[in-house]
């Protein structure tokens, strides 16, 4: 079964039309194991950040149950502070 993944990748990959540079550097990079933190960090607004941790815990391979609670912890987290933002926007003085 993981030749068969691994072939359906491939094809996926070369169905792309990326140059064999990037094809390479997109075959390292979903080798490397998902850094939930870096990417959230990463967002430029709380719902962007939202928006790809969620996306980023969906296109993962499974993870740890205890991994999942820590990246849907740091998913809350962020939702609690964009929320805080929009209430101290709305109670301070113009």
């Amino acid at each position: 079964m993981e030749i068969t993944q691994t072939i359906e990748n491939t094809q996926k990959i070369q169905s792309l039309g990326l140059d064999s540079e990037s094809q390479v550097l997109l075959v390292e990079e979903m080798g490397h194991p998902v850094d939930m933190d870096a990417i959230v960090t990463s967002a430029s607004s709380p719902e962007i950040a939202a928006e790809k941790g969620y996306l980023a815990m969906l296109a993962a391979p499974q993870r740890s149950p205890s991994k999942r609670v820590k990246e849907l912890e740091n998913q809350v987290a962020v939702q609690k502070s964009f929320a805080q933002s929009i209430v101290l926007s709305q109670t301070e003085p113009d």
